[in-house]
């Protein structure tokens, strides 16, 4: 991939928003870069099956071009924006959208003094027991670990940190939010290792007298965890894109958007892509399919001088025939249009 080409629209994000909405520009005939700072997104790391992994691959199969790397910087200019991205060269764009969640961090549900005593963001070294566990495993019980590892986190890097943990503990559990995750390899793999798959979400914390975490989930599980994973979390953030961007932030630091996801920034739209809850993909992907159609719509104002009447009618005409049936009215119909 030419490192230096432009586009008519960069995506920062590949879960649900950020893949619909790259579906939906890319059938436009839009030229389209979907980052996925995870890594964990592009077409060929999904799992086989799911919503995710066929609006990933039918994106890209429309023209949408998938590179995968932290995002290091992002800025727009009176003419363009440019995203650079780790190991992933520069890339400049006429508008973009950030289809991201969160700011990694800590939780809100882990106890205070629990990171870096007994959570931790991987699996490492000496440090993949929590020093509570290591204290109370007697010293000729080495090579037979007793202490229990859950791994939190929305999918594969979750699995991938338990799978690193197996050996290392004597129970190994991964809960995670994607169904889509389920059944992927690394699910697999941890099963068949002897670990445990759960689909969940982690909601409290607290901790015991012996030092064990006790983790509560919204189906009512309880879950003890002598040493607990978090991957992503607490991971050292650069100066935040809505800054970088200077986007105007609401009280908790969130853009600050109208209902088609525009942004104080002219050139850029904002989606959230919290897909966690059971029908988070729906409410995610409608999402970016709303922003999406802003773009196109923006775009074609844009070229037409849509300043006058007529030119914008003609541009919205313009949409719906560009659109064609990938329109979507709302989540009633997003199994056929975003699926």
């Amino acid at each position: 991939m030419d490192s230096e080409r432009h586009y008519d629209v960069l995506v920062v994000g590949a879960g649900a928003a950020g893949a619909s909405a790259a579906r939906l520009l890319a059938g436009s005939g839009r030229r389209v870069l979907v980052a996925s700072p995870g890594g964990g997104d592009a077409p060929s790391a999904l799992p086989p099956a799911g919503p995710l992994a066929r609006t990933v691959r039918e994106a890209a199969g429309d023209g949408a071009e998938f590179v995968r790397g932290e995002v290091l910087d992002i800025r727009t200019s009176g003419t363009n924006a440019r995203l650079r991205i780790r190991g992933g060269g520069s890339f400049t764009g006429d508008r973009v959208l950030l289809a991201v969640g969160h700011t990694p961090g800590l939780p809100s549900w882990l106890p205070a003094g629990a990171w870096g005593r007994c959570a931790f963001d991987r699996p490492r070294g000496g440090a993949r027991r929590s020093r509570a566990a290591a204290a109370r495993v007697p010293a000729g019980a080495r090579g037979r670990p007793r202490d229990v590892c859950v791994s939190v986190g929305r999918g594969v890097e979750a699995l991938e940190s338990a799978l690193l943990s197996v050996g290392h503990a004597g129970r190994v559990t991964a809960v995670i939010s994607d169904p889509d995750a389920l059944d992927c390899d690394q699910a697999w793999r941890l099963r068949r290792s002897g670990g445990n798959v759960v689909r969940d979400l982690v909601v409290a914390a607290m901790e015991l007298p012996s030092g064990t975490l006790k983790l509560l989930t919204t189906e009512g599980r309880e879950l003890l965890a002598d040493t607990l994973l978090l991957p992503g979390a607490g991971a050292p953030v650069r100066r935040p894109l809505t800054s970088l961007l200077a986007l105007s932030v609401d009280a908790r630091g969130n853009p600050r958007t109208s209902s088609s996801g525009r942004t104080s920034n002219p050139r850029v739209w904002h989606v959230r892509d919290d897909a966690g809850a059971a029908d988070g993909f729906s409410r995610a992907a409608a999402d970016g399919l709303v922003a999406a159609r802003s773009i196109v719509e923006d775009i074609l104002l844009s070229s037409s001088g849509g300043a006058a009447t007529g030119a914008g009618a003609s541009a919205r005409r313009g949409l719906r025939r560009s659109l064609g049936s990938r329109t979507v009215a709302g989540p009633a119909r997003l199994g056929s249009a975003a699926g």
